[in-house]
């Protein structure tokens, strides 16, 4: 999710900026990626990212889909049989609804707002914890 957000705030803040210099861009890429805790060894080339020219503001949708998981995640860990059922629903209805729709009938936060982060912030640890504990029924 870290890295989806670091990639979308780069874009959106080369594009509000109007940078046009590959310099600039690199400075930009470099302090985004340290606010957003990596190390310098660890910052790959933003142009090696191609999402970023061939389809700009696409990187968001990753971490759209990670947060919706963790929430699906969450229902199974508490509910195994009705996640999956509520899941199997969910990809049924594709792009039949409206993703605020889809949010509001599933009973979703809305990834990336600030409920759905918070959430993710005080949860992660537990749910992680609780999913590596689990014991899996196959005949679900």
């Amino acid at each position: 999710i870290q890295d989806a957000l670091c990639i979308f705030e780069f874009e959106k803040l080369s594009y509000a900026k109007k940078i046009d210099s590959v310099a600039q861009l690199n400075i930009l890429w470099e302090e985004i990626c340290l606010k957003y805790g990596f190390e310098n060894d660890e910052i790959e080339d933003w142009a090696s990212k191609k999402h970023i020219y061939n389809a700009p503001c696409y990187y968001i949708n990753y971490a759209t889909a990670k947060l919706l998981a963790l929430q699906f995640l969450e229902r199974f860990i508490n509910k195994p049989e009705n996640a999956i059922l509520e899941l199997k629903e969910y990809i049924k209805f594709g792009s039949k609804l409206s993703k605020e729709k889809l949010y509001e009938k599933f009973n979703l936060n809305i990834p990336l707002s600030a409920n759905a982060i918070e959430n993710l912030n005080t949860n992660f640890d537990r749910v992680i914890k609780d999913f590596k504990n689990l014991k899996f029924n196959t005949n679900i």
